[in-house]
């Protein structure tokens, strides 16, 4: 199996110079260390004079309609939210920080999870100030501005907050999905703030909500005190679908599970903050696929994972948060297509007997267009067994079989052969494997040679 998907390429551009106000604005500059790239509080120390962040918490990466990639960051420790232009191609980069402590509007107490739409619409789950908060921002002017409080007098220490939208403009189906741990429930929200439904209702269900995502009819949400995400029907409210222990699934023991998160083919990933993995599963968390990460400061690890995001807009781009030390902070990774398994049912067979044929299966992390063939010794196609089909993310079982023939429906002679699997995804990344299949049999001029001597 092949367990890394992600390849990290993270050039958050900080060059900042403090201003008034809590705001911060850079000139353009790159960091890249030790082959990969990610921002740490060491770097900006050194270069910046500056420690940045406190204890950042959550992400959100979104592209906006005139180009410009952002990212949100809350930093529970200074109480605050951080936003910086992400785009390595614009010479203008500039970073910027609104609020600070305390209860009024504009401030925050414990600012966690963030979700943001491309429209410039932010909102944050302020987590001991109980309430949702939702801000604006403009792209023109780079500033963000306070709209309202969501969610006084209902919510207590709201851990996580998602827009269910429409990304193109604000519609009433636009929903908020809150989870609200101190009620130990999930909090639907309309867009302006009012409650449309609650879960568990009543229900004898012991739960502490931390992360949540919404992919189709289906919401997902982690219960961090239990290792496992309970999965709920939103049809005309809610309605409890599974719940999935994710200790028991892919030989995956979890420690802390706390966020969660969706990809645009309704793949689910789920952070393991103590063990610093991401875990993915298919849609509706019907499969294990597998897992990516590990505790440490070098490539493609982590220091007490806080946080993922798939960027709104440009969705084979995820940033991640941690713990923020002087050799860990925010990564940021561009996504690449892994087959993580390409098997035949036999490694040889003899194709003139009725069991002469051996069954094609692959497992692949996302969604793709698969070509297989059958190749002889000098690579020249004998037979196409799938042409350009596209499969779902997880275990595709005995998706072609191959008999030992080739295009015109000839028996092949014996001889080893190459089945040559070609995946690629909506993005243009591709992922090659093959297989070895020895075809058995006697060669005709063999049996000549016994019949004619």
């Amino acid at each position: 199996m092949k367990p890394v998907k992600f390849y990290a390429y993270f050039i958050f551009s900080l060059v900042f110079l403090w201003l008034s106000n809590n705001c911060l604005y850079a000139d353009f500059h790159r960091y890249s260390l030790w082959g990969y790239n990610k921002i740490t509080r060491s770097l900006t120390e050194s270069q910046l004079g500056l420690q940045l962040f406190d204890n950042p918490e959550g992400i959100q990466l979104v592209k906006m309609p005139d180009g410009t990639e952002i990212a949100f960051i809350t930093d529970a420790g200074w109480n605050r939210i951080l936003y910086t232009q992400v785009n390595v191609e614009i010479e203008d980069e500039w970073t910027k920080a609104f609020g600070n402590y305390g209860q009024g509007n504009g401030q925050f107490h414990s600012p966690l999870g963030i979700s943001a739409d491309a429209l410039g619409d932010v909102y944050i789950a302020d987590s001991y100030n109980n309430r949702i908060v939702h801000l604006k921002y403009n792209w023109s002017s780079k500033n963000i501005s306070f709209i309202r409080n969501m969610g006084v007098n209902l919510l207590s220490k709201p851990k996580d907050v998602y827009l269910w939208d429409n990304d193109t403009q604000q519609t009433s189906d636009d929903k908020l999905y809150v989870t609200d741990y101190g009620n130990q429930r999930i909090v639907k929200l309309d867009i302006d703030g009012n409650v449309e439904d609650v879960f568990p209702d009543g229900q004898p269900l012991i739960i502490y909500p931390c992360g949540i995502v919404r992919s189709g009819d289906f919401v997902y949400f982690v219960d961090i005190g239990k290792h496992r995400v309970i999965v709920l029907k939103d049809i005309n409210g809610f309605s409890l679908e599974k719940i999935v222990n994710i200790e028991e699934n892919g030989g995956w023991t979890g420690s802390m599970l706390s966020e969660i998160e969706v990809d645009k083919n309704g793949n689910i990933f789920i952070i393991d903050r103590l063990a610093c993995k991401i875990i993915e599963y298919t849609p509706e968390l019907n499969e294990f696929i597998s897992k990516f990460g590990g505790s440490g400061y070098g490539p493609n690890k982590f220091i007490r994972l806080r946080d993922i995001s798939f960027m709104k807009g440009k969705p084979n781009w995820m940033g991640t948060v941690e713990m923020w030390t002087y050799h860990s902070g925010l990564q940021y990774y561009s996504r690449r297509l892994s087959i993580l398994s390409f098997t035949a049912s036999k490694e040889s067979f003899d194709a003139s007997e009725d069991t002469g044929y051996a069954d094609i299966s692959f497992k692949i992390d996302d969604v793709a267009e698969v070509s297989i063939v059958v190749l002889d010794s000098v690579n020249q196609t004998v037979r196409t067994l799938i042409n350009t089909i596209t499969f779902p993310a997880g275990t595709n079982a005995n998706v072609c079989t191959w008999d030992g023939k080739d295009e015109e429906g000839r028996l092949v002679l014996p001889r080893n052969f190459t089945i040559k699997m070609t995946a690629m995804d909506g993005y243009g990344n591709q992922d090659v494997k093959e297989i070895l299949i020895r075809i058995k049999g006697i060669k005709i001029d063999i049996i000549r040679k016994k019949i004619f001597s």
